[in-house]
């Protein structure tokens, strides 16, 4: 997959190559690489809905209480999504900040 993204040989050349380099198998080999790039993907994405949400947290809570560094570290390290989501709505209706990082622990 790399000489395909990094050079201009087209998806049908590279795959006559592999199929003369494995004799068999040449549809696999893309497929194999498709699916982990798939999966990448869909990590990069994930992981950065995660960062979202804790950079909304962050800065949510130090304009509505101030945030010391200790508890910005707590919301850095959480990778919870729906405990992101239960703070995040926590901060609504709490009254001080220990209410939203509750959600959190």
């Amino acid at each position: 997959m790399y000489i395909y993204y990094t050079t201009e040989m087209g998806s049908d050349y590279l795959r006559e190559r592999l199929k003369a380099i494995s004799f068999e198998g040449g549809d696999e080999v893309m497929t194999t690489a498709m699916k982990l790039i798939q999966q990448g993907h869909k990590k990069g994405l994930k992981e950065g809905k995660l960062d979202e949400k804790q950079n909304v947290l962050i800065r949510q809570l130090d304009k509505k209480f101030g945030l010391p560094a200790e508890d910005k570290n707590l919301i850095l390290s959480t990778t919870n999504p729906d405990q992101l989501d239960e703070a995040l709505d926590e901060i609504v209706t709490a009254d001080n900040l220990n209410q939203v990082l509750a959600k959190l622990k």
